[in-house]
C-alpha cells in the first residue's frame, strides 16, 4: 500500500537523519576507504543503505564485511544474504570466518574478540580507516546496564563511544543516538529486508536479558533515551579526567630505561581517581594490553606507590626507591622471551646495531648486569634494568643501551615515550 503524504514526509525525514549522522561524524569525511561491518541484522543493515545514499558520487569508497562465527546453522546463509545485498548496490563484500571457535573462557567474549580482530585485519589489508559499526541507543542503554551490575565507575558507564581505535583502525558507531526502532522503520520505508538472528531471544546471553530488562524499566519513567543520556553525561567527565590525568603525567612522570617513573611527592598528592588512572595508563604502556586488572588490585598498587615496598601485577613490578615510584616489566614474565635482531623484543623494544652472526635479543638480566661496569651512575634500580632488552651471542652479552653499554648499539621504544603521554586523552 503506498505511503500517505504524512508517512512519505516521515520517511523522507528519517532517511534525512540516518545520512546526516553519516556525512557530519569527521572521522568518516576524512576517510577515503571506509568498511562497514554487515551481519544481516536490521541495524547493520540499515547502516550499509545509509552509507550507500550518503557517500553516492562522493570522493569515499565503501567496503562490506560479514563475519561468521561458525557457531550455529545459518550464519553462511547470512553472510550469503549479505553479499546479495552489497552487490545490488554495487558494494564489494566479503566474509570473514572464524576458523577456532573451540578454547577456554567465556565463548560470547572469544567470538567478539575474535569477531574485531578478523574485522581489523579486512580493514588493514583494504587500508581501510574507518569500520562502521550500526550499534544504536539501545545498544547503549543495554551496555551502561550490564557495566552497572558490574559497579563500573565513570568509563564504564561512558559505555560506547562514537569513536574508538581498535588495533590500528578507527572503529565509528555514527548511530548512537538513533533507535533500533527507526533503523528497521528506514528499511521497512525501502522495502529491504532483513535477518533476525536467533540468539536475539535467548535469555542466557546477559545482553539480551539487559534487553528485556529496558523495556520494564521503561515502564518506571527510566528509558532507552535517559540511559543513553547517562553514558553521555559519563563521557563528559571521562573527558574532563583525562584531560586532568594527561596534566598529571606531565607534570609528575618520566620515562627512564622503558620504565614509568612517578615522582612520589607530586604522585601522593593527587586525587585517588587521578592516582589510579596514571598507574593503570603505565601498566598498558608497558604491556600493550587494553584492560588494567581490577579495581581492588589496583587500589592496593596505588597504595604501594604511595608509601614503599613492592609488588608485581599485569607481568610488571612496582617498586619505591629513593622518592621515586618505578613501573616496569617483571623480570620473571620477560625472562623467556628471545627474539632475532629485526624483530620487536617484548613487542616493545627495537635494536639496532653492527650485526653479528649468531646474535639474538633476550633480557638483560642479573647475568647480564655484570657487564654494565657503570650501570650505577644511572641511578636506576637493578631490577628494572634486569628487563631491559640487550644483544647477546651464546652466553656473552654483547651490548645494552638502556643499562649503558651500547658497542655501537641503540634502542628505540613502541609505542614512544610521546605515544604513552597521548595514550591518557585517548578513549
Amino acid at each position: 500500500m503506498p505511503l500517505s503524504t504524512d508517512q512519505t514526509i516521515g520517511a523522507i525525514d528519517l532517511q534525512n537523519r540516518l545520512i546526516s549522522c553519516l556525512r557530519t561524524c569527521d572521522a568518516l569525511q576524512e576517510a577515503a576507504n571506509i568498511g562497514l561491518a554487515v551481519s544481516g541484522g536490521g541495524d547493520s543493515m540499515a547502516l550499509m543503505q545509509a552509507a550507500a545514499k550518503a557517500f553516492a558520487g562522493s570522493r569515499h569508497r565503501l567496503f562490506v564485511a560479514t563475519v561468521d562465527h561458525r557457531l550455529r546453522a545459518g550464519a553462511a546463509d547470512e553472510a550469503a544474504f549479505v553479499g546479495r545485498s552489497a552487490a545490488a548496490l554495487g558494494l564489494p563484500h566479503d566474509t570473514l570466518v572464524w576458523e577456532d571457535s573451540s578454547g577456554p573462557g567465556n565463548l560470547q567474549d572469544r567470538a567478539r574478540r575474535a569477531r574485531y580482530t578478523l574485522l581489523a585485519d579486512w580493514a588493514k589489508a583494504k587500508d581501510i580507516s574507518c569500520l562502521v559499526l550500526g550499534h544504536t541507543a539501545d545498544d547503549q542503554a543495554e551496555t551502561v546496564l550490564m557495566r552497572l551490575r558490574r559497579e563500573a565507575g565513570v568509563d564504564g558507564l561512558s559505555g560506547m563511544g562514537e569513536t574508538r581505535m581498535e588495533q590500528g583502525v578507527m572503529l565509528v558507531r555514527p548511530f548512537l543516538t538513533l533507535r533500533r526502532s527507526e533503523l528497521r522503520r528506514f528499511l521497512q520505508n525501502l522495502d529491504v529486508d532483513w535477518v533476525d538472528d536467533p540468539s536475539n531471544e535467548d535469555l542466557a546471553f546477559e545482553r539480551i536479558r539487559m534487553r528485556r530488562a529496558t523495556a520494564q524499566l521503561a515502564e518506571l519513567g527510566v528509558s532507552v533515551e535517559n540511559l543513553a543520556q547517562v553514558a553521555e553525561n559519563m563521557s563528559r567527565v571521562r573527558s574532563a579526567l583525562q584531560w586532568s590525568t594527561a596534566r598529571a603525567a606531565h607534570e609528575c612522570v618520566s620515562v627512564r630505561a622503558g620504565a614509568v617513573v612517578f615522582e612520589q611527592n607530586s604522585y601522593q598528592r593527587l586525587p585517588d581517581e587521578i592516582a589510579n588512572r596514571l598507574l593503570k595508563g603505565a601498566l598498558k604502556w608497558l604491556t600493550r594490553q587494553p584492560y588494567a586488572p581490577r579495581r581492588a588490585a589496583m587500589d592496593r598498587a596505588v597504595a604501594t606507590a604511595r608509601t614503599h615496598g613492592t609488588t608485581t601485577l599485569c607481568g610488571c613490578q612496582l617498586q619505591v626507591s629513593k622518592g621515586r615510584v618505578w613501573i616496569f616489566r617483571e623480570f620473571n614474565a620477560v625472562n623467556s622471551l628471545i627474539c632475532r635482531l629485526n624483530e620487536s623484543w617484548d613487542g616493545r623494544w627495537e635494536l639496532s646495531g653492527p650485526v653479528e652472526t649468531g646474535q639474538i635479543i633476550k633480557a638483560l638480566g642479573p647475568q647480564g648486569l655484570q657487564y654494565c661496569e657503570n650501570w650505577r651512575d644511572l641511578d636506576c634500580p637493578a631490577a628494572v634494568l634486569h628487563s631491559v632488552a640487550a644483544v647477546w651471542k651464546g652466553d656473552e652479552m654483547m651490548a645494552c643501551p638502556s643499562a649503558g653499554l651500547d658497542n655501537g648499539w641503540a634502542a628505540s621504544l613502541t609505542p614512544s615515550e610521546d605515544e604513552f603521554y597521548q595514550s591518557f586523552l585517548s578513549h
